[in-house]
């Protein structure tokens, strides 16, 4: 679970829109169980107060997923990875209608 978060802070710190690198942020405040679309998640807060890293707990199908809310200047940039076989179904309330 470490490894994932290291890889996580490493993910933040490449550059946005050309900008120059930034240093590695941690992200090893937590972590706090939270639910989302109900499957299991782990939330850890980063050391800027205003970014999340999100991994998935075991026992979630979509593991092993991350994915990192940073904050930027202009808003938030969301960047995920993972290798899952299978991603758990959209709940209808997050399927737009057209």
């Amino acid at each position: 679970m470490k490894f994932i978060v290291a890889i996580a802070a490493l993910l933040m710190a490449l550059p946005v829109n050309g900008a120059h690198a930034q240093q590695p942020m941690r992200c090893d405040v937590g972590p706090v169980h939270r639910a989302f679309g109900g499957t299991p998640w782990l939330v850890y807060s980063c050391e800027d107060g205003k970014s999340l890293a999100v991994i998935t707990e075991a026992g979630n199908i979509a593991a092993p997923f991350y994915f990192i809310l940073a904050w930027r200047e202009d808003g938030y940039r969301i960047a995920g990875e993972g290798t899952a076989m299978r991603m758990p179904p959209l709940p209808p309330a997050a399927i737009s209608k057209r």
